[in-house]
């Protein structure tokens, strides 16, 4: 019963419906400082500063979520307190110290194409969820380096950025080691391990696959497989090559002279002797 009331819908406060926002995708760290910001409830703290391109956000309706008045004004119609203009070339992010300094501060913004799904930015209190927001474009971010007179330069990233993701490249990468055994004893018990069945050692008498099977003369092949039908009326293909130990085609075409195979019926799969190399009665 507690189950269904914890389950039972609630009213969706909608004073956010008229509200547009942008959803950005940033990197894990520049996330954490942000998620760091909002816990200690620094408000009105600015944690980056948006350029856009004013051309680009004319012909794709207000990239970002800017109409016309907001533009003017310089402020985006949410709650992250960024900061914009309509200065540069490109769509621009840059950060506000509220990351370290050796990481990378400047990204590039790439619009993501737009779906028909409609996304809504949620915010959930302790009593009611409230719709914040809807999101009207989405980016993701690329790394920037900025030149001197302010323009966007081409990607580079910071050398010490560059050394901390190599390293942390390397440090997933599983490690391999190559070691030379000269110990004999220590190069027969690594023969036996399961984990190298092409080095197994076998076991006394065993075949190993590799090994090709000698061929019988026809009429010593021929007299092996009377005496294996004098024991049993039918045989399989596997039993017979098995007893006889001949290679697969050449057991076959000697088989094909002597015996036939049954296609269809209860003894399918089987051969038997053919009639005229019968001795004494049917066989059963």
């Amino acid at each position: 019963m507690a189950d269904n009331k914890a389950a039972a819908p609630h009213k969706l406060d909608l004073t956010g419906l008229g509200r547009d926002t942008m959803l950005i995708k940033v990197p894990n760290y520049v996330a954490e400082s942000w998620n760091e910001a909002a816990q200690n409830k620094a408000t009105g703290t600015p944690l980056a500063r948006i350029r856009l391109d004013a051309s680009i956000a004319d012909q794709d309706s207000g990239a970002a979520a800017m109409d016309p008045t907001e533009r003017q004004e310089g402020n985006l119609r949410n709650n992250n307190h960024l900061q914009a203009s309509t200065a540069g070339r490109s769509h621009v992010m840059a950060l506000t110290g509220t990351v370290p300094e050796h990481m990378p501060h400047t990204f590039r913004l790439r619009q993501q194409a737009r779906g028909n799904d409609t996304l809504v930015a949620l915010q959930e209190g302790s009593s009611q969820t409230r719709l914040a927001a809807t999101v009207r474009e989405r980016f993701d971010t690329a790394v920037l380096s900025e030149l001197g007179n302010g323009a966007a330069g081409s990607s580079a990233i910071d050398p010490r950025y560059s050394a901390l993701t190599r390293a942390r490249n390397e440090a997933a990468t599983k490690k391999r080691t190559m070691q030379v055994i000269d110990n004999p004893q220590a190069a027969r018990q690594m023969a036996s391990m399961p984990t190298n069945p092409k080095l197994a050692r076998t076991k006394p008498g065993e075949k190993q696959e590799w090994e090709h099977r000698a061929r019988l003369d026809k009429d010593k092949l021929e007299a092996r497989l009377f005496r294996l039908f004098e024991k049993q009326a039918r045989w399989k293909f596997a039993e017979l090559q098995k007893h006889t130990d001949q290679p697969t085609a050449w057991l076959k075409e000697v088989l094909l002279g002597v015996a036939l195979s049954n296609k269809r019926g209860p003894y399918i799969g089987t051969w038997e002797l053919k009639r005229e190399y019968r001795m004494g009665q049917q066989p059963t």
